[in-house]
């Protein structure tokens, strides 16, 4: 089977997204496939990397501070590379480039999978025009695909919305290499406490919401935060950290491998303070690692982690009394612990490629 993704990320870039296209990539061709990844070039990337069945082709990429990024050679490549006989799996971001690419994938009587990994809000210098795009591209063209896979069933309303009839819409998650993480066998709470929160650094994550959290937990019990992750925001958590005058906050910068395992293997509770996910593959990371979960109760995240986490109506008072909950309830910390590490077995990353597969040949 020839499979063709196109995204506007993949590592080394960082990010859910990115981790979750190099994972489908890789295991699918293992299995045999004939993979070709289409991607941005960064400075000093390589045009083409083949290994085995899989090729990561990166094209010319313009970018402009706040704009999208650009692939001016997208069509033509696609035009090039894509027969009657391909699957195209598009991971959908905001981007005209994805649209152009999903027509001309249509043009070519090639099958089309559109991967909704997140319904953005607006953001940027044109995040204004976010609400009518989607509104006026995206009803009209996320509905010309074959296949609409959602990480979770929420998004499947989602797509519904953007009139792709359910009927079209596959829920298959990202997944986590549990071999990757080391679970802490005992749920022991470290003195000064350790607090983790992974995730890029954007309006989304809502550090802010985090960081006033642990201010309050900080009256009643020492603790360290650590925050892992690059983003825009940077420069506007670090001054809020400075502004707030909030103490023992470790901004660890983006890791990834050994490093970020450290992290998670050396922390006891893990925090998620976000406005909106639409999966979350950090939350399968620290179950893997065996951490008591405290997130928003928002969709996507409820979904994924019924009856594993502490889940809060998002106030940094609800999110502050629930880490302190956590911390003096050591029953509840194994029982979040257990039922975490028992569902992770459903997200082994070498079953979503199979199931992904068998998506492929539904519509083959």
């Amino acid at each position: 089977m020839k499979i063709v993704h196109i995204t506007l990320s993949y590592p080394p870039r960082i990010g859910g997204m990115e981790n979750a296209v190099k994972e489908l990539a890789e295991r699918t061709a293992k299995l045999g496939h004939d993979v070709t990844v289409v991607t941005t070039s960064f400075k000093g990337s390589k045009r083409n990397e083949k290994n085995d069945h899989l090729t990561v082709h990166r094209l010319w990429t313009i970018r402009i501070n706040r704009v999208p990024e650009i692939m001016p050679m997208l069509p033509f490549e696609l035009l090039r590379l894509i027969d009657s006989k391909t699957i195209v799996h598009l991971h959908y971001v905001l981007n005209p480039s994805l649209d152009i690419a999903l027509i001309i994938s249509k043009l070519k009587r090639a099958k089309i999978v559109s991967h909704i990994h997140i319904d953005p809000s607006p953001s940027g210098l044109f995040g204004f025009l976010n609400p009518y795009y989607k509104e006026l591209i995206w009803k009209n063209v996320l509905p010309l695909s074959d296949a609409v896979v959602c990480p979770t069933p929420d998004y499947v309303d989602v797509a519904k919305h953007y009139q792709v009839p359910g009927s079209k819409c596959s829920v298959v998650p990202s997944g986590v290499d549990k071999t990757h993480f080391r679970r802490k066998i005992s749920c022991a709470i470290s003195t000064p406490v350790r607090i983790v929160s992974v995730g890029r650094l954007n309006k989304q994550k809502n550090f802010p919401r985090l960081l006033e959290a642990f201010k309050l937990f900080q009256r009643k019990y020492e603790a360290d935060l650590r925050i892992v992750g690059e983003g825009e925001e940077r420069n506007t958590i670090e001054n809020y950290i400075r502004n707030n005058n909030i103490p023992n906050v470790i901004m660890e910068g983006a890791l990834v491998g050994e490093k970020l395992a450290d992290v998670y293997a050396s922390s006891d509770i893990f925090v998620l303070t976000s406005d909106f996910e639409s999966f979350g593959i950090v939350l399968l990371e620290a179950m893997a690692s065996g951490l008591p979960i405290i997130a928003s109760d928002i969709p996507a995240v409820r979904n994924l982690l019924e009856h594993s986490a502490v889940l809060v109506k998002p106030t940094p008072e609800n999110f502050a009394a629930a880490m302190i909950n956590l911390m003096e309830d050591t029953n509840l910390r194994q029982e979040l612990v257990n039922n975490g590490f028992e569902k992770i077995g459903d997200y082994d990353w070498d079953r979503i490629a199979e199931k992904a597969v068998d998506l492929y040949r539904h519509i083959s």
